[in-house]
C-alpha cells in the first residue's frame, strides 16, 4: 500500500517559491564561520575573571589507572579554578590564586590553557578565593584521587 501524499495548492506552492526565490537572491550572505581560537584576551572589563578550570581538563575523559574516566563524572556542585587574568574592578582574587564558584555560572571560553578548559565569570558569581590546606604533595595527591586530575 503506498503512503498518501498530500498536494500543495496553488496558494501554498506560490508561497514557498517565493521564499525559496527571496533566500537565494539576497546579495547579503554573511560568513560566521569565524575561528575563535585565533584570538586572544587583550583586556579584560569590569569585575571579569578568566580562569582556568583546575577541576576540569580539556578532554572527556581521564585515564586513570589504565581505566577511562567521563570528566562529567568529576564536577560537583562547586568548580575549581586558577585566576589567570582579572578584570580593573576585581577586588578579591588575584592571578594565580584558585577560586571556588558554583556550577553553572560563567562562560566557556574557546582557549585551553596548560591542557584545561577555561572560563569567564563575574567576581559577583565566585563565592571564595580558597587554598589547599596541606603541603605541595597533598595539594598533587588529592588532586590525582579526588578530581583525578595531574598538575
Amino acid at each position: 500500500m503506498e503512503p498518501e501524499t498530500e498536494t500543495l495548492t496553488k496558494q501554498q506552492n506560490d508561497n514557498i517559491l517565493h521564499a525559496v526565490r527571496k533566500m537565494y537572491n539576497t546579495e547579503r550572505i554573511v560568513n560566521h564561520n569565524i575561528n575563535t581560537k585565533q584570538w586572544k584576551i587583550k583586556n579584560l572589563y569590569r569585575d571579569t575573571l578568566w580562569v582556568k578550570l583546575i577541576d576540569e581538563p580539556d578532554a572527556d575523559t581521564i585515564m586513570r589507572g589504565g581505566i577511562a574516566i567521563p570528566v562529567a563524572t568529576t564536577k560537583g556542585l562547586f568548580r575549581l579554578g586558577q585566576v589567570m587574568m582579572c578584570g580593573p574592578d576585581i577586588k578579591y582574587a588575584n592571578v594565580g590564586e584558585i577560586v571556588r564558584f558554583p556550577q553553572g555560572v560563567g562562560q566557556p571560553y574557546e582557549k585551553s590553557v596548560d591542557g584545561y578548559k577555561t572560563w569567564l565569570l563575574r567576581e559577583e558569581s565566585v563565592i571564595a578565593v580558597v587554598e589547599f590546606d596541606g603541603t605541595e604533595e597533598e595539594y598533587k595527591e588529592h588532586l590525582e584521587t579526588d578530581l583525578h586530575l595531574q598538575l
